[in-house]
């Protein structure tokens, strides 16, 4: 298993896991019709946008193995600074295949995210995590990630619940575990 940085090359492979990811995680939260119409070239493309943009500068490492990209981390520059201005850095999104889970990868991957965000010179980071997402909010917590508001968000006029947390050193979220 490696994790390393994407390339525009790996973006497809990003996209699957994505798409794949929030079909089998998110029926029962968001509505079947927006799951439905997720597609691995809409993906691709809105990964490519979200990199180029100067203003939310980002970058994403992927978990690799024999079996191809199986999940990613992506994060860059906060887009939460309104709601949370002290806060700098965001992880955009972590995902990883289920039959991946458990086994570390995630928390490798948000290790990795969070040293580079600390190289390029952050200090905090924020997360969104839908509310009915038990799964991803124990795995924030346990990381050292703090609840910080509740809002609603719409994602095709159907409002869900989101919960903003807050890693507010990610030098620590960097060395967590390494004394274990």
């Amino acid at each position: 298993m490696e994790i390393r940085f994407a390339s525009s090359a790996d973006l497809l492979d990003v996209a699957r896991v994505n798409v794949d990811v929030w079909k089998s995680t998110y029926r029962g939260v968001i509505s079947d019709s927006f799951l439905d119409s997720l597609s691995y070239d809409r993906s691709r493309e809105r990964f490519l946008r979200m990199l180029a943009r100067p203003e939310t500068p980002s970058f994403i490492v992927v978990a690799d193995s024999t079996d191809g990209i199986i999940g990613y981390a992506h994060a860059g520059a906060s887009r939460e600074r309104a709601l949370c201005p002290r806060v700098d850095s965001e992880l955009y999104g972590l995902y990883l295949r289920p039959a991946y889970h458990r086994q570390g990868l995630g928390e490798k991957l948000v290790k990795t995210a969070a040293t580079e965000l600390v190289r390029r010179g952050y200090q905090s980071m924020a997360v969104v995590v839908f509310t009915r997402n038990a799964n991803a909010r124990r795995f924030y917590e346990a990381m050292g990630a703090r609840p910080l508001v509740e809002r609603a968000s719409g994602i095709r006029g159907e409002l869900v619940k989101e919960l903003l947390y807050v890693f507010e050193d990610i030098t620590e979220v960097g060395k967590r575990g390494e004394s274990e």
